[in-house]
């Protein structure tokens, strides 16, 4: 929450670059943090990483939108089409606006952090907050 308070404090002081760059690394690490508490495993085991080692890594958010949770369900049905599509095209499709891989891997300029890629952010975060508040409700719901 505190990185959410920062990234929307800068939006409302207009400082675009420091806002688009905590935002859109916010929703992989709200939507991590929210499959991991259902149960979802959120990491890949590599057996050996060519030295004869091996390692546990988070999952690529590709593989882990392909995922499914442990009643069976696919990321895709929990989230329901359009938010995961929004989602995707958003965050990771190469035909999309693929933020997630520009703001991670250091590719952004300048002219990227704009108000719109911080709203953009910023509705996804509440869509995802609503989604999942949604399944939630439904879930206590049939109990």
């Amino acid at each position: 929450m505190l990185l959410l308070r920062h990234g929307c404090g800068r939006l409302i002081a207009q400082d675009f670059i420091s806002a688009s760059r905590v935002l859109v690394l916010r929703i992989e690490d709200v939507l991590r943090q929210h499959l991991r508490s259902l149960g979802v495993d959120t990491t890949e085991f590599k057996p050996d990483v060519g030295d004869g080692t091996s390692r546990t890594d988070d999952a690529t958010l590709g593989k882990l939108m392909r995922r499914a949770l442990p009643d069976g369900r696919t990321i895709k049905e929990y989230l329901g089409n359009d938010l995961w599509s929004h989602i995707d095209s958003i965050l990771n499709s190469q035909t999309g606006l693929n933020l997630r891989n520009e703001f991670a891997h250091g590719l952004v300029r300048p002219q990227h952090c704009t108000p719109d890629i911080a709203g953009i952010a910023l509705a996804l975060l509440y869509q995802l907050a609503n989604a999942v508040s949604a399944a939630s409700t439904a879930n206590s719901n049939q109990a």
